[in-house]
């Protein structure tokens, strides 16, 4: 048992951001060897730029998901961020 979490136990990881991934993939990991399974990962922010969010979906077969991401920071300190997820007319409510 991890803090209370026993094999079978599914859950919902949150992270504050994500960069090089080592924390979320160790985490997850340590989930895995005890049969916890991840359903999903959410971070506020993903820096596309470092390895991180390529090493978690590769390591461990969980792909994040962010709020916000950032494609670049240029040498002048400019974000650039990432395309948005979802557009301002998205409708999570399904039609008939």
């Amino acid at each position: 048992m991890i803090n209370g979490l026993k094999r079978g136990d599914r859950v919902l990881l949150v992270d504050d951001f994500i960069a090089h991934g080592e924390t979320a993939t160790g985490f997850i990991k340590g989930l895995q060897n005890n049969d916890v399974t991840t359903v999903a990962l959410a971070s506020y922010l993903i820096k596309y730029f470092q390895p991180g969010y390529n090493k978690i979906v590769e390591e461990t077969g969980v792909q994040p998901l962010r709020a916000i991401g950032v494609d670049h920071i240029s040498t002048e300190n400019e974000i650039i961020p990432s395309e948005p997820l979802y557009s301002n007319n998205y409708n999570p409510t399904p039609t008939p």
